[in-house]
């Protein structure tokens, strides 16, 4: 029997419209470009730990544990996905590409498709530190265990960023494929005129900005007195929310800084349409540095300039004054990059956003090849 799938698992929460939907929609447009039919394995809470759930002959979802006792029953090896590539028909698996996960069962799954001459691919996108809670710790160990013990013994690896070619290596069986962009979601309502430069950041920062620094950008904006030329939209976070954990901002907090809650995903691609900058702006972290935030692959496909700090392979696919602009991470560098930019003509931004839908670098076509020598 010929072999026409690729199953692709991933921590996908279609429920909750995580960011690993969007990665794993470029993952798919992949996976069919080089001839091949996409299986998804996804996660819902709603499914027992040991059990999967099958929604159509395209989508399985298992576990995705919420409580500590399945956060700890995730860790130990587990024959789910054995099932699931027994129940698809594992004589037509071609490949399976597992991202992020835990060891054990990674480990247990990789012999599995040794034996069933399976070809077995990790997609590697995160290496996480280790924070205050027990949860935290988890991953953090589990994360390591994985760099130094497993990735090494799998030939097929997929990175998210050149971070990783560094740390683990390069051969004619590793990619660097960041997360992509599949179609061009240009906005074609008519940008409202407000006389002032439209900032967006959608996501959740941290309690305190740890994981993305819009204090930075506000601050910034009240400090050097641009307020009159800026209004900045945040999608992900409340004021009160923002406030009861920052209440050092409350006074940079003017009538330009916009509060919207926690956004659905279509209402924030219609954000990112109105908007005139996305935001990306990270301190220079061991997470940041081997990451790749698909906030720039969704701002690309909306045709939107992307301002971030020199992270990961942020300045390999953002032009300065081309498709965005890429800082140091630092205060005072988001202060004189926001001055800059202020200073700009508002035609230079539209300028940058017409490049962005002619000349988009995340567009997944420009990874097939890269893509195919690693999966076929």
């Amino acid at each position: 029997m010929k072999r026409d799938i690729i199953v692709y698992f991933g921590l996908i929460d279609y429920e909750r419209e995580n960011a690993m939907c969007q990665h794993v929609a470029g993952r798919r447009a992949l996976i069919n470009a080089i001839g091949y039919h996409p299986v998804i394995i996804g996660v819902d809470s709603c499914v027992p730990a040991g059990k999967f759930k099958k929604v159509d002959d395209d989508l399985y979802l298992i576990n995705n544990p919420r409580t500590p006792k399945e956060r700890i029953a995730e860790c130990f090896p587990s024959n789910v996905f054995e099932k699931i590539l027994k129940e698809i028909g594992v004589d037509r698996v071609k490949s399976l590409i597992m991202a992020d996960y835990r060891l054990m069962p990674m480990a247990r799954t990789f012999a599995f498709c040794q034996r069933n001459n399976i070809n077995y691919i990790v997609d590697i996108m995160d290496r996480f530190t280790c924070g205050t809670s027990l949860v935290s710790w988890i991953k953090a160990i589990d994360s390591e265990l994985r760099m130094k013990i497993f990735y090494p013994r799998i030939t097929r690896r997929i990175y998210i960023c050149s971070s990783y070619s560094r740390l683990l290596g390069e051969s004619d069986k590793t990619a660097v494929i960041p997360g992509v962009a599949v179609e061009t979601n240009k906005s074609e309502e008519e940008k409202e005129k407000i006389g002032k430069v439209s900032l967006v950041f959608l996501g959740v920062p941290g309690r305190h900005c740890e994981k993305e620094k819009i204090d930075w950008v506000i601050q910034n904006i009240y400090e050097r007195r641009l307020s009159d030329r800026f209004i900045v939209y945040l999608g992900g976070v409340s004021k009160d929310e923002f406030v009861n954990n920052n209440k050092v901002l409350y006074k940079y907090l003017t009538g330009n800084i916009v509060f919207l809650g926690r956004l659905k995903h279509s209402d924030c691609i219609k954000l990112l349409k109105k908007s005139d900058i996305s935001l990306v702006i990270r301190a220079n972290t061991k997470l940041a540095n081997y990451g790749f935030s698909t906030k720039i692959g969704e701002a690309f496909s909306c045709g939107i300039p992307v301002l971030a700090t020199d992270t990961s392979d942020n300045a390999k696919y953002i032009d300065n004054e081309k498709n965005g602009f890429v800082v140091d991470c630092s205060y005072d560098s988001i202060g004189e990059i926001l001055e800059k930019i202020a200073s700009m003509p508002y035609r230079k931004i539209e300028a940058m956003k017409e490049h962005i839908l002619r000349n988009n670098p995340l567009y997944y076509r420009n990874f097939i090849d890269d893509f195919a020598q690693v999966v076929k």
